[in-house]
């Protein structure tokens, strides 16, 4: 029996020996040991300024920082703070351990642990959280298990780069950072002493709260001076130095900008994020943003977002997505400029680009004046924003003072599904309905659009036809280290450059702009810049969207709970934000310079009754961009031996009486019509009625009301009389 046991014992211990052995022996793993899923993920601009710290799923912050980098003054103080014969023990201070027993048995109580730095590693490492006596077992045995693994210095390395200094810091650089703005590679012997003493307690002595700090750092020098780690100069010029703790404990800028790196590096495992943007720029603008729409509160405007984008690069320079990102009262948090919203007039520049490649000139004319167009739903008459309409105009101040009624014609004239198709490949969303869903609405802002999508279309007009979709990141780095390159948006040829040039000439013609916005507005300038503003019709949105002959400037002003503004246009929302974000980007990047005219346009005399290139009858002229394409001569204005045809009877403003003692249908007024050509068509109350030409006469049965008779040469309005039925 007694051979029993001591077989059984013997057994035993051979086993415990060979598990403790494997123990030992199994290898650590060092991503595991590095703690890399802690590290503190951080997101810098162009220029390499750090725009925020993101806080890991634990909520502490570190930073990963060689022992090679670190200064060698300020490793000797923490291993002489808290371990002082780090590197003679093997993980265990026996000395210190007997002399903390003797010390608990004295006070009764525990006041000293003797964790040496190494047992401290090994608790932050395997997180021994355990009842005290048991953990500190553990802590002993892979104490034991580190020393054999790594060498001193990989100890110290793990030890400062996971130990916790308080303020949900972890790790010297991010302690270094935070307290004093500093890599821990520039640190001074006074900053690492009072870091050191920081790890006695965290929560207490950190140099934050603790008005002690200092001198407790200065303690710590006096005793490296007296075991000859620090000499008596340094000793004498740390002491006399006063650092300066910074009360901004983590970086937090450009917060929707970030906000969106974030969202776009979901899922890959970052530490690093390097963007596009400009800090300085994105700084001033954000101050810009809350003092451009303060004043607007009292129209109900509490809410803007504003972009600003290389057309060249697609690099994004400033993203803010609302006036203040910490305001609850209007949803500050919300990215509005991702936000679907009705955009208004600011698509009306792709509708006259194509208009421009179907054989419309700036100087074609098109007549505002009330029009139905018939769409799926029903008939669609639209209005202009001053309820007014203007007659004859050209295709240039019909889209600089943003009229209506002309863009839908001019939509009609060639087709909604070509302005939807282009729409489509510029990724604008659709929402999978159909061109007859939007009829010609759609040049009105009928189809919903972000205010990024429409930044991303207007790089059409700063980089000669091509699009460039914005985007924020350029590289990002992995955990392991690895830099990750973003490859840079592909350009989409969507207009001629001729076209894209002349609609962008026409936006920044101020004169043509006049009409309807004066020549003192928002989007006069000194420099080349084009602008176009969108206003939704309910006034829910209002948007302000421009280029000089590289960046593209988006703005939106509204109220993220789509309530209505109140008599705000965009040259009152939008407009002198779009101003003032342009006048501040002068101020770091070169704008203004104007684009160099393509090659296939050229400055050619049109007449101004017809639109198309003068010809010697032409009375009536002016200097206008011309497409070789489109130059074609007018043919409507007479030569010396012609008179254009007009309506001769009757004369505009003739009032008829109907004679209710004569048979209606014998009562009759003839229309007729004077001149030698002989290609017109008489339209009366919009049907037409006949070819002049024909062999037969034009009567009008009286019919009470208001009647309109016009004369047409193809799509051009030669006459028109209106007169009155009683």
């Amino acid at each position: 029996m007694g051979g029993s046991k001591v077989k059984f014992f013997f057994i035993g211990s051979l086993l415990f020996f060979a598990l403790l052995g494997g123990f030992f022996a199994y290898p650590i793993d060092k991503e595991k040991a590095k703690g890399a899923k802690s590290l503190t993920r951080k997101i810098y601009d162009r220029n390499n300024v750090l725009l925020r710290e993101i806080q890991s799923s634990e909520y502490f912050v570190s930073s990963w920082v060689n022992i090679e980098s670190i200064p060698g003054y300020t490793v000797k103080c923490f291993v002489e703070k808290e371990d002082k014969r780090f590197y003679s023990h093997s993980g265990i201070d026996l000395f210190s351990l007997a002399r903390a027993v003797i010390q608990n048995v004295k006070k009764k109580k525990i006041v000293s642990g003797a964790s040496t730095i190494t047992m401290q590693t090994a608790r932050i490492i395997y997180s021994l959280n355990q009842w005290r006596l048991v953990r500190k077992l553990l802590e002993s045995l892979y104490a034991l298990k580190l020393e054999m693994h790594f060498s001193k210095e990989e100890i110290l390395e793990l030890y400062l780069n996971r130990v916790y200094f308080g303020n949900s810091l972890y790790g010297l650089s991010s302690a270094s950072m935070s307290y004093f703005s500093k890599s821990p590679t520039s640190l001074s012997l006074k900053e690492s002493a009072m870091l050191a003493v920081t790890l006695q307690a965290p929560s207490l002595y950190n140099p934050l709260i603790n008005k002690d700090n200092k001198k407790m750092a200065d303690r710590l020098i006096e005793e490296m001076n007296e075991t000859n780690l620090v000499s008596y100069e340094d000793k004498d010029l740390a002491k006399a130095e006063n650092p300066v703790v910074q009360k901004e404990m983590f970086v937090f800028t450009a917060p929707h900008l970030c906000d969106r790196v974030i969202l776009e590096l979901k899922g890959k495992k970052w530490i690093k994020a390097f963007t596009s943007a400009d800090y300085n720029l994105q700084r001033e603008l954000e101050e810009i943003a809350r003092t451009s729409i303060d004043p607007l509160e009292k129209m109900n405007v509490t809410n803007c977002a504003l972009i600003i984008a290389d057309s060249r690069t697609g690099d994004i320079l400033t993203m803010i997505g609302s006036k203040n990102y910490f305001s609850e009262n209007i949803d500050g948090q919300y990215n509005a400029c991702y936000v679907m919203r009705s955009p208004g007039s600011s698509l009306k520049p792709f509708t006259y680009g194509l208009g421009l490649l179907n054989g419309y000139l700036p100087s074609s004319v098109i007549i505002d004046e009330p029009t139905y167009f018939r769409e799926i739903w029903g008939d669609f008459k639209p209005e202009n924003y001053d309820f007014k309409f203007h007659g004859p105009v050209s295709l240039r101040q019909a889209l600089a003072c943003s009229y209506n009624v002309p863009a839908c014609k001019v939509l009609d004239s060639i087709g909604v599904n070509k302005l939807f198709d282009i729409l489509g490949r510029m990724n604008f969303e659709t929402h999978g309905k159909a061109p007859s869903d939007f009829g010609v609405a759609l040049t009105l802002g009928s189809m919903s659009a972000s205010l990024f999508e429409l930044v991303s279309a207007y790089t059409v007009f700063a980089d000669r036809g091509f699009q460039t979709s914005p985007q924020i990141l350029d590289s990002y780095m992995l955990e392991n280290g690895k830099i990750v390159q973003i490859e840079k948006s592909k350009k989409r040829k969507i207009l001629p450059d001729w076209a894209s040039f002349v609609i962008a000439d026409i936006l920044a013609d101020n004169d043509a702009r006049y009409p309807a916005f004066d020549r003192e507005n928002p989007f006069k300038f000194k420099f080349y810049v084009g602008a176009k503003t969108g206003t939704s019709k309910n006034y829910k949105d209002n948007f302000a969207i421009g280029f000089t002959d590289r960046y593209v400037i988006g703005v939106w002003a509204g109220n993220n709970d789509q309530s209505p503004m109140v008599g705000v246009s965009g040259m009152t929302g939008a407009g002198p934000l779009f101003r003032n974000a342009v006048m501040t980007l002068s101020k770091y990047y070169d704008v203004g310079k104007y684009p160099e005219v393509p090659d296939s346009v050229a400055r050619e005399e049109v007449c101004l009754k017809s639109g198309l290139l003068a010809s010697d009858c032409c009375e009536k002229t002016k200097i206008e961009y011309v497409y070789a394409g489109n130059a074609i001569e007018c043919k409507e204005c007479l030569n010396a031996n012609e008179r254009r045809q007009k309506i001769k009877y009757p004369d505009n403003g003739d009032v008829f009486v109907i004679d209710n003692d004569l048979d209606i249908k014998r009562q009759m007024v003839e229309v007729v019509i004077e001149g030698e050509r002989k290609d017109a068509r008489v339209v009366i109350d919009s049907l037409v009625c006949k070819e002049v030409g024909e062999e037969k006469r034009i009567f009008f049965t009286l019919k009470k009301g208001e009647h309109t008779i016009e004369l047409y040469s193809d799509t051009l309005l030669l006459d028109k009389v209106k007169f009155l039925v009683e």
